[in-house]
């Protein structure tokens, strides 16, 4: 098999989501294909057999692995950072497989599959349902297991930092400042303990002192990272900023 593509357990796809996928990916001569996905709470037959494939393959379109990478830290983009809406040739995972026992394993995977991909044929027909398991990873009670997308996180910035990705290097400083205050809070109030909350903590003030000027950290761009670190001076902050648009 030449090709290969990934469909969670609990999820379902339209039936001519593979073939839309491959005949993009022959169309833009590309070695990866990606369509949107649709967030679903039950199994719609009406949705997933409607033809809709002359216009998903009419309409797509072909970008670089650099535009891809700006993909993943872009709102409502979520399909570039996991790997379940896409068809990809064999050979990217030739010598690449998951980690075992580790979760947000897409995080850690997807930008470097989009970077070898060089080509990525791109349609924005929805053929992919996600079902929304109110048990599932992302859904279930907080564990330390999901502080993983720590680690996640730092391969990220290591991989742009060493492939001279400035611009996305920023952006994804920028998601990780986000991430560690998001889930330093769900943390602190799922485990409630304080060798982890410092943990997290050192690490949210460590990475924004160290590329703040670098990455042009402000408070327009990454606003949970100043409030989290700077509560009251931010209260002044946003309070003064408002009366300005006021007058």
């Amino acid at each position: 098999t030449s090709y290969i593509g990934f469909v969670d357990s609990d999820d379902w796809i339209h039936f001519q989501m593979y073939e839309v996928l491959y005949s993009i990916l022959k169309k833009h001569n590309a070695s990866m294909s990606i369509c949107s996905y649709k967030d679903v709470s039950f199994y719609s037959a009406d949705a997933t057999n409607t033809d809709c494939k002359a216009q998903a393959i009419s309409s797509s379109k072909k970008i670089n692995e650099e535009q891809a990478l700006e993909q993943l830290f872009l709102a409502n983009n979520d399909r570039f950072g996991v790997v379940w809406p896409k068809l990809y040739a064999r050979s990217l995972f030739q010598n690449r497989r998951f980690d075992e026992g580790v979760i947000y394993e897409d995080t850690r995977s997807c930008f470097k599959v989009l970077y070898d991909a060089k080509s990525i044929a791109v349609t924005d027909a929805e053929l992919y349902y996600y079902y929304c398991n109110e048990n599932g990873t992302t859904k279930a009670a907080y564990t330390i297991k999901r502080l993983d997308i720590m680690a996640a996180m730092d391969e990220q910035l290591n991989f742009f930092r060493a492939h001279n990705f400035t611009d996305i290097y920023s952006m994804a400083v920028r998601k990780y400042l986000f991430l560690l205050c998001y889930h330093g809070e769900l943390a602190h109030k799922a485990l409630n303990d304080q060798i982890i909350d410092r943990m997290v903590r050192s690490r949210l003030e460590q990475l924004f002192y160290q590329e703040r000027k670098r990455c042009n950290i402000t408070p327009q761009n990454c606003p949970v990272c100043y409030n989290t670190l700077f509560p009251r001076r931010m209260k002044w902050y946003w309070r003064i900023q408002y009366l300005k648009r006021k007058l």
